[in-house]
């Protein structure tokens, strides 16, 4: 009767995970942009400066040639009502930003709140930065090297700011990679090393919760893994685990190039860290 029971829920369960594993695709069934042609940077607001689009680009084939490392600046008019952090993940995802295999991009996102005078600022990066760019440090990132030079009431106040936040970001990923830069980004590196990471008690907590929540139901004795029945002489097995949830959760692709038309990313793959503010 109980195993009955339970394979009158087995199309249910199948369902419910293809629901979610699409979530994400139809959640954000808007028309996020293109990368730029240069791809590491996107100005739709147009605050950056000339200089300042040569030092993106410049600095960004240096580490990228270092580290296949990626990090994006792009400023984006209207976000069409989502989150800002939603918004920056999933263009994150879409521009596959970073190394297909070490998924070491990042994302500097600023963005216009419609109808309103605010704006806000949203770092988001891949899994294989999230060691070193972790919430408590992206946070601190943009409340020490962003906020404080910027107006939400004189744009000419952003393309400094945005240039700092974008060079304060290359620097830990240079902290992160030993390597040195071009430039004056030997400061910001010399200032971020002194610097403690803290510990973001949250994230852990949450990861600690998932962990325990997959070993005990997936693989547990009552679990789908570990439930194995006997069905006419022989077993019912239980359901494998589900695969990635979708939308974009591995941006997967070769390894980013594209040096003689143009650069692209290669990578995308992200569990969503990051951290941000609204001014």
């Amino acid at each position: 009767m109980k195993d009955r029971t339970f394979k009158k829920f087995i199309p249910l369960f199948l369902i419910l995970i293809f629901i979610l594993s699409t979530l994400p695709d139809l959640v954000f069934a808007i028309d996020l942009p293109d990368p730029s042609r240069e791809f590491f940077y996107y100005d739709q607001m147009g605050v950056l400066k000339e200089t300042s689009k040569e030092e993106i680009m410049k600095t960004n084939i240096e580490l990228q040639g270092k580290t296949k490392a990626q990090v994006v600046l792009a400023t984006i008019n209207d976000l069409e009502g989502y989150p800002v952090e939603d918004y920056a993940l999933e263009l994150f995802r879409k521009w596959k930003i970073g190394d297909g295999e070490l998924n070491n991009g990042a994302l500097i996102l600023l963005a216009k709140e419609p109808s309103t005078d605010r704006y806000s600022i949203y770092i988001t990066t891949g899994y294989g930065l999230e060691g070193i760019l972790n919430d408590g440090k992206v946070g601190r990132i943009i409340d020490e090297y962003f906020l404080p030079l910027v107006d939400r009431n004189d744009l000419g106040t952003f393309d400094e700011a945005l240039m700092e936040t974008f060079r304060a970001v290359i620097s830990q990923v240079a902290i992160e990679y030993g390597i040195e830069l071009e430039g004056n980004y030997q400061d910001y590196i010399n200032t971020l090393n002194n610097q403690s990471d803290g510990i973001d008690l949250f994230t852990i907590l949450i990861l600690i919760i998932l962990i325990a929540f997959y070993l005990n139901f997936w693989r547990g004795p009552r679990g789908p893994r570990g439930r194995r029945r006997r069905y006419r002489g022989g077993y019912y097995g239980g359901y494998s685990s589900p695969g990635s949830f979708g939308g974009g959760f591995s941006g997967g692709g070769s390894s980013s190039g594209g040096f003689g038309g143009g650069f692209s990313g290669g990578g995308g793959s992200s569990g969503g860290g990051g951290a941000g503010r609204s001014f």
